[in-house]
């Protein structure tokens, strides 16, 4: 049935029954009642109207708990990506200020450095990349203006710590530049005993 013919046969039924009700609100013969008959009809349609509206209350919290937990989620991921960032920039940041002001050991300033690729490793994909590039270029501006401060086991240990990652270019290139490094430290140290 098309919406126009529902238009127009929904109305005349209505008609008719109003019509039927007026003419002979009861049939003494059969005993039926079309009062009677109408106003059950009607509480049965707002019982079920009653019973829609609390499912549909029902589905809406169930709605409302789905998308509230995405949100939370989302939000909780994205929460984790921002204290990683910032724990990496605080080691990036001590680590720096200890290469300015020497106030530290080379220890200490390799073992901060051991520890930024883990943390870079829990970020998104994306950001890995990103992450990795820079700390890499600060890492070997550090070796090259403090070259006589380090030796090859510190050399040794940075690879070890960046080996994990060598699926991203950039890093795959990082400790095979540390490997080279190595390589040369040790011919160096050689020559020079």
């Amino acid at each position: 049935m098309k919406s126009w013919e529902r238009s127009i046969i929904y109305p005349v039924l209505v008609f008719l029954i109003i019509i039927l009700c007026i003419d002979s609100p009861n049939l003494k013969n059969s005993g039926l009642d079309y009062l009677s008959l109408i106003i059950g009809i009607l509480s049965l349609l707002v019982t079920a109207l009653l019973g829609w509206q609390i499912f549909n209350v029902i589905s809406f919290e169930k709605k409302v708990d789905e998308k509230l937990s995405e949100y939370t989620t989302a939000h909780n991921v994205l929460l984790k990506q921002e204290i990683v960032k910032a724990k990496i920039e605080l080691l990036t940041d001590m680590r720096a200020s200890d290469y300015d002001n020497f106030i530290c050991n080379v220890e200490s300033i390799f073992s901060k450095s051991r520890k930024i690729p883990s943390l870079i490793n829990e970020l998104s994909p994306d950001s890995q990349n990103n992450e990795f590039q820079k700390e890499i270029n600060k890492v070997k501006l550090f070796l090259k203006s403090h070259s006589t401060t380090y030796a090859p086991m510190h050399i040794k240990a940075l690879q070890k710590a960046y080996i994990r990652y060598t699926n991203i270019p950039s890093v795959y290139e990082f400790v095979e530049y540390l490997g080279n490094l190595y390589l040369e430290m040790l011919d160096q140290s050689k020559t020079n005993s």
